[in-house]
This record gives C-alpha cells, structure tokens and sequence, in this order.
C-alpha cells in the first residue's frame, strides 16, 4: 500500500501536472485532458510489466532482484531486437532521460528564485532576476546530481521524489480543493509533521512503511488543526 501510494497520490501534486493542467485553455479541457492521459499513460505502462513478467522465461540467467533489475528492458532489447530497433530505442530512451533531467532540474529552480530566493534581496531588476534564476539552475542540479550518485536505483530516486510530494503536498492540497475549512497555517502543520515523521522512520525504523506513515500523521495533522485553529477568514465571511 505504501509503495502505490508514492507512485499513485505522490506524483500527483508535482510540477508536470501542474504545467499542463494550468495552460489548459479551459476547465473542461483540464480534467477530460486528465482522465485521457490516465488512460494513455495506463496502456504504455502495461508494456514493460508484461515484459517484466515474461522476463523469467526469456532471461532465465537474469538476476531480476539485484541492483542491475533496471536494466532488463535495455537486456532485452539487445538480445532479441534487431539493429535497427535497438538504434531506434536507446535513442527514445537517451532523448525521454534528457527531456525529463532538464524539466526536472527548471521546475524546482523556477520555484527556488521566483518564490523563495527573490523575496530575500531587495529591489532586483531583470537582470538581476536572471542572474538568480541561472544561479537557481547550478544549485538544484548539484543537489540533484548528489542525490542521484548516493542512491543504487532509478526507482530508489523516483520513489524519494514522489514520496516527499506524498507526505508534504498531497494531504494539503487535497483539503485545499475539496474544502474550505483548512487555512495556510493548518497546511503548513500538516507538511511539517507529515515531513518530519518521514525523516524519522526513513532514519531510524522501516523504510517500507515510512511513506504510509508519513500521509496518515499528515492527514491527522490536518484535521486537528482545521478543529483546533479553524480558518478566521471564512468566519469572517459568514458573519
């Protein structure tokens, strides 16, 4: 359960889905864009776990869980795949790595300069905004390359990623769109516990059960604080 989790709620409050879902022309545009990419991303995900689950039988000598799993797709396409379909497919696969690295390093060095970094220095022109965005870029890729060199897998990587979106960002904005009650302090209380009882089982208990526990603390967290301290400005509009 724990493991969906991070791939099913995790990726969802993430800057890629933001990007499209914001520059839809309009709302129903948004979401029937959102159920048909579910639907797309579904059949091309069936692709490789079919060829993983066929993978016993045609690789019988392959070592599925040792630290070089991930590299049974590109096993696979050298050993039965012509020339030509091999060219073809590391090729889409070195572009889908490129592609993904540099949106992945631009999203969180957008969110670094314009929302955090530039409320720090006074009266910046655009040159100098530029300049700090440059910056921005050179900081979230040395973080992102040490990050990549200490982890043994793609998948330990994806999981950390979407697992910090899970016990920090889902719980909040599900509350945010689905009520009203919720103000920032209660969505800052949540991300922070939610966050900090990651950490502590990551460190110090079981790392297959600290994401699950992360979104339940999360969710608690929430609750309380919309019962505890309820949102002033909504009060404020009903009297």
């Amino acid at each position: 359960l724990s493991a969906w989790m991070v791939v099913g709620f995790g990726s969802l409050p993430q800057q890629d889905i933001f990007q499209r879902v914001m520059s839809a022309k309009s709302e129903k545009t948004a979401i029937y864009a959102s159920y048909l990419s579910s639907i797309i991303y579904l059949s091309f995900a069936l692709i490789p776990l079919f060829l993983g689950l066929h993978a016993k039988s045609l690789l019988p000598d392959f070592d599925l869980d040792g630290e070089h799993s991930q590299l049974l797709i590109p096993k696979m396409v050298q050993t039965f795949s012509s020339p030509m379909i091999q060219v073809l497919f590391f090729s889409a696969l070195i572009s889908a790595i490129l592609s993904t690295a540099s949106g992945a390093i631009l999203a969180p060095s957008s969110i670094l300069s314009e929302n955090i970094l530039k409320y720090l220095f006074a009266k910046m022109d655009d040159r100098q905004l530029l300049l700090l965005s440059r910056v921005s870029v050179l900081i979230i890729a040395v973080i992102s390359f040490l990050l990549a060199v200490g982890k043994p897998s793609i998948y330990a990587l994806v999981e950390d990623s979407s697992g910090i979106s899970l016990v920090t960002l889902f719980v909040p904005m599900v509350f945010g769109l689905l009520s009203k009650k919720p103000d920032e302090k209660a969505a800052l209380v949540s991300l922070t516990v939610g966050i900090l009882t990651w950490i502590t089982l990551e460190i110090f208990h079981d790392e297959n059960t600290s994401h699950f526990y992360g979104t339940l603390t999360a969710t608690i967290a929430i609750v309380l604080m919309m019962f505890l301290s309820p949102n002033k400005r909504n009060q404020r509009n009903l009297n």
